[in-house]
């Protein structure tokens, strides 16, 4: 890291008077490959902005496709052979209740994506602070080496904090995307089989625990892993070498930025967690109902082959439903993976600190 520039400049507040020296501190030299990961991570916020966009898209088509659906079948029901009259009657109020359910989950999926860029904006905001801050200390102290050398213990604590978090972080991923698979495994098996359906139901409620679990360690092991930090930046501020003044201010002035920016990202942590579970307990919502509409439809006929009749005719807006369900599991795949590339980010621009 390069040395602070200082320049020396003369001012003239009037012909009367004498020449002032003025010493002006010039920014310090941003660190290349922190502008770089800084970059990256800025990048990767478009690339999420619009992996999200790209799954609320297919998610918005699969319900169509699976009103569209619904719809035939209400009317084909209404007319066809053999069918009981209160199964009729009860797959009809159904069909009716599912668009409300899905656009309860298309909106909490909407609150998942505002969430999701709110924390990576925040993060995103923290780490440059960081970075800053990481840069005014090794100036102060002539190197990082020396800044982290003087307070070795706490850096210590720093980064069995900060192993600690990505342990946690890769728990919650992991959790999530379990999770994730096993909607779509039980959206696209569980049918007339009550015992299947019960069984998903069950599998569901214990995946949804364990991510919200998950994201509460998580968000405990940041909370550790930003007091960690706080403590270094403080612990070196209050020890720095005497005759830096304006270092000093500027380090102060930064800490100041560095506690709103903690608070911001403590808050879309928390709000992060929240969309997750609500969205999670609604599509759980969503595939036991669709779950109970097949086996009311399995039993609406009188005889079998009435039945099959008539699934026959409805198969291709049930195919074209599935497809779109199959697009919308593609769809939160890559926007996934772009959330993993950017916790990786992340991980690389803390690893540049202490």
């Amino acid at each position: 890291m390069r040395s602070l520039l200082v320049a020396t400049v003369v001012v003239l507040s009037s012909c009367a008077e004498q020449p002032k020296k003025v010493a002006v501190v010039a920014a310090v030299d941003r660190d290349p490959a922190l502008d770089r990961k800084l970059a990256e991570h800025r990048a990767l916020m478009v690339e999420l902005r619009d992996k999200q966009e790209a799954f609320l898209a297919a998610e918005v088509a699969y319900e169509q496709r699976k009103g569209e659906y619904l719809d035939a079948l209400s009317t084909g029901l209404a007319g066809a052979r053999g069918v009981r009259p209160v199964a009729l009657k009860t797959v009809l109020t159904m069909a009716g209740e599912r668009g409300a359910i899905g656009s309860d989950l298309e909106a909490s999926l909407r609150a998942v994506g505002d969430a999701l860029l709110e924390r990576a904006a925040a993060e995103g905001k923290m780490l440059g602070v960081e970075g800053r801050l990481w840069q005014e200390e090794a100036e102060a102290w002539g190197g990082h080496a020396a800044a982290g050398a003087h307070v070795a213990s706490d850096v210590l604590a720093l980064r069995d904090a900060l192993t600690n978090l990505h342990v946690a972080q890769k728990a919650q991923q992991a959790s999530l995307g379990a999770l994730v698979t096993k909607e779509f495994e039980f959206n696209a098996s569980i049918g007339e089989d009550t015992h299947a359906r019960d069984f998903a139901d069950r599998q569901l409620t214990l995946l949804r625990t364990d991510v919200e679990g998950r994201y509460d360690a998580m968000i405990e092991a940041a909370k550790v892993y930003d007091a960690a930090s706080d403590r270094v930046h403080r612990r070196l501020l209050k020890d720095l070498p005497p005759g830096k003044p304006l270092a000093a201010d500027r380090i102060r002035a930064l800490l100041i930025d560095r506690d709103a920016a903690a608070a911001t990202v403590a808050a879309a942590r928390a709000k992060l967690k929240e969309a997750v579970v609500r969205r999670a307990e609604l599509r759980q919502r969503e595939i036991a109902h669709d779950g109970e509409m097949a086996a009311l439809l399995d039993g609406a006929f009188r005889d079998g082959p009435d039945r099959d009749a008539f699934l026959l005719r409805m198969r291709d807006k049930r195919d074209e439903a599935s497809a779109a369900r199959v697009a919308t599991q593609n769809a939160e795949t890559a926007l996934g993976a772009v959330r993993k590339k950017m916790a990786t980010v992340e991980g690389d621009i803390t690893a540049l600190g202490y």
